[in-house]
């Protein structure tokens, strides 16, 4: 059987093959011919047996000398090629004696390029023609239904092999877009891929790695050893090269989770979680595929809570430090002061010392405080317009016995004309309070503290400036950092939780203003800038001062009571009132509170919060169903105050909060507001 077929695509080469098992196994002779000549390209076994010939005698022979007799079949042919359409055509030969029909059916087979004619041919002979015309018709009836069959048979075949091949193309399609996805993925992966083949040349970069090979140009294609050899010095480069190679050859995978080197090609340190290992690449060779992470960002922050850890710790032992160091100096002056009963000078000193122990106590306090709110975000400001000088002034008369101390010299250029800014003065008094503080504390005995005020056109510049030890440059960045002080030498520490400056900062900015820290270096000085915008002028009010001075000057012996399960500081607190005339009992819990004030009918209470039996809270609200607690003034005293703290003591019903210690001037303020009739003066 021949398998030779004119030249045609994949697609009609496999419908060709098809059509051959077709005629190879079909009962009936079948013959292909092609051209005009009708030349046979193409037999079947039975084809061979009805001519009783081989096919090599067959093959490439016009059909017209295999059926030379057959004129009509010839004729048949010609139509069938120029019409494209089947025939059928019944034929008789032989004489009398040795007689048989056949039968001819031809239809085209279209190859693309040319029309081609198969012919297929049933011959049956007899020997009586009545009998051989009904055994003719039979056949001929026979052959139609094969016919049909066989043309079912193919069209089925040609559906079939149309969806394989839309099948296949849809499956090239899909795996098209997967590579394509697949690809996408890698590129943008959040870590860096690359892959080095078996020459050590590199093949594959994605974009993360790209970033990190950004100074290796050309990238692809470039040798291994000397793109590495661009980022990194020896050793660790010549390490990283002979990791690849071992990897390459041995196929072991190796990593490295925690790698911190130089990059010399930017001149900076980077961090790298990194992984090799080997793969098959599509030529079959071997290469290797790194896998790594930059994990730069994620060390100093690393970095970061451990100096924040370390500062915390540093921190809590200099808090105990400075909450200890002015407990000594106030037990001693207690001691003094037992022993030296009628030595007045002795007395006032020791009250003298106390008194600033007492303060820096409060101060520390005070800071820490400060911190909390702001940390927070409860910081509430009073804000007002004020005269920026006032504030400069109580800043002044708050360190002037530090800075007298240390004999240092204050020169104040202030301006003239009111420095108008919209702003809480006692917080803006802090603020340079404690620039001022630190210029004494850091400036050697004798030195110069200078604080100048330069008014623009929207703004004001205040600079405290001092000739003290300065500030190195790499500390520059970090004076405002919280518990930055303990970063500074041992021996020029003067006390303090090094957080001044951390709420400084904060204060500043939620007056719209910003500060910033200036020195030439270590024993160079220092200076503070301080901006802040203006505000538009208008009246101010009544100060505090005034208002405090009228109150006294009204003020009248009044009843007081005192509610507090701290039995000293109730006690010491009313010896305090008695001395200014006042009568004064003393409770120590809501319940006592409410018999006492049954016998008093106090004009002021006031009232600790958290005490044993009733606490400040109920107390406050009994006392507000009496007849005398309707009226009287309420003052609660507290550890806590912040805003939710002073809405909860106003729901209770109290006028006041006090956050404790209690300054004096502020208790004699609240005293001073309530009227002897005991109505308060709200």
């Amino acid at each position: 059987m021949s398998t030779e077929a004119p030249n045609g695509t994949g697609k009609q080469a496999l419908e060709q093959s098809v059509l051959q098992a077709v005629m190879e196994n079909a009962p009936l002779p079948m013959a292909q011919v092609e051209g005009p000549d009708h030349l046979v390209w193409s037999i079947n076994p039975a084809f061979c047996a009805l001519l009783g010939k081989s096919e090599e005698q067959l093959i490439g022979r016009p059909f017209e000398d295999l059926f030379p007799q057959s004129l009509r079949s010839i004729a048949l042919l010609d139509r069938v090629l120029r019409t494209g359409e089947g025939e059928a055509h019944v034929f008789v030969e032989g004489d009398e004696a040795n007689t048989y029909y056949g039968a001819f059916t031809c239809w085209p087979i279209d190859a693309g390029h040319a029309r081609l004619s198969g012919l297929m041919i049933q011959v049956t002979e007899t020997d009586a023609f009545r009998r051989m015309s009904s055994a003719i018709n039979e056949a001929l009836l026979i052959s139609s239904v094969q016919q049909h069959e066989l043309t079912d048979v193919a069209d089925r075949l040609n559906r079939r092999l149309t969806e394989v091949i839309n099948e296949r193309e849809l499956a090239q399609d899909l795996l098209r877009r997967n590579h394509a996805t697949f690809f996408s993925l890698i590129e943008n992966a959040p870590f860096g891929i690359y892959v080095v083949d078996a020459r050590s040349r590199i093949q594959q970069v994605n974009a993360a790695a790209r970033a990190v090979f950004a100074h290796v140009n050309p990238l692809i294609g470039r040798d291994f050893a000397e793109a590495i050899h661009v980022l990194w010095a020896d050793p660790f480069a010549s390490e990283v090269i002979a990791h690849f190679r071992d990897t390459l050859l041995t196929g072991t995978p190796f990593s490295s989770p925690d790698t911190n080197e130089q990059r010399r090609d930017i001149n900076a340190r980077e961090s790298y979680d990194w992984r090799i290992e080997r793969i098959t690449l599509p030529d079959g060779e071997f290469g290797v595929v790194c896998y790594f992470y930059d994990i730069s960002t994620l060390k100093e922050a690393q970095e970061s809570l451990h100096q924040a850890d370390r500062r915390k710790s540093e921190f809590l032992a200099t808090l105990a430090h400075e909450l200890r160091n002015p407990l000594a100096p106030l037990r001693n002056g207690l001691e003094l002061l037992s022993l030296a009963e009628q030595d007045k000078a002795t007395w006032d000193q020791a009250h003298g010392m106390m008194k600033r122990q007492l303060d820096q106590m409060v101060r520390l306090i005070d800071e820490l405080m400060d911190l909390s709110r702001i940390s927070r975000g409860t910081v509430d400001l009073q804000l007002a317009q004020v005269d920026l000088r006032d504030a400069l002034d109580q800043a002044v008369e708050t360190s002037r016995p530090l800075i007298e101390r240390q004999d240092h010299d204050l020169v104040q250029e202030f301006a003239d004309a009111p420095i108008r800014v919209e702003g809480d003065i006692m917080r803006l008094t802090q603020v340079f309070a404690n620039l001022l503080n630190n210029a004494a504390k850091y400036t050697d005995r004798g030195g110069i503290i200078t604080v100048r005020t330069v008014v623009d056109a929207h703004e004001v510049r205040i600079a405290v400036e001092d000739n003290g030890i300065g500030i190195a440059p790499d500390q520059l960045v970090k004076v405002f950092d919280m518990f930055a002080q303990v970063e500074r030498a041992n021996d020029r520490v003067q006390g303090g939780l090094g957080i001044g400056l951390n709420i400084v900062k904060h204060l500043v900015g939620m007056h719209g203003g910003r500060i910033e820290a200036r020195s030439d270096g270590l024993g160079k000085g220092s200076s503070f800038m301080v901006t802040l915008p203006l505000a538009p002028p208008r009246e101010a009010p009544a100060t505090a001062s005034t208002l405090q001075e009228d109150q006294k000057a009204k003020q009248a012996p009044l009843r007081i009571l005192i509610v507090d399960d701290n039995e000293d500081a109730a006690n010491m607190m009313a010896m305090l009132l008695s001395r200014f005339g006042h009568e004064v009992r003393v409770a120590h819990n809501g319940m006592q509170a409410l018999e006492e004030g049954d016998e008093l009918l106090p004009n002021v209470v006031l009232m600790d919060l958290g005490m044993p039996v009733m606490d400040g809270y109920n107390a406050c609200t009994r006392m507000r169903e009496t007849t005398w607690g309707a009226s009287a003034t309420l003052v609660a005293l507290s550890g806590w105050g912040q805003a939710e703290d002073r809405i909860r003591s106003s729901e209770a019903g109290f006028d006041h909060h006090l956050v404790k210690p209690i300054a004096a001037a502020d208790l004699h303020t609240i005293v001073a507001e309530a009227r002897p009739d005991g109505s308060p003066n709200r």
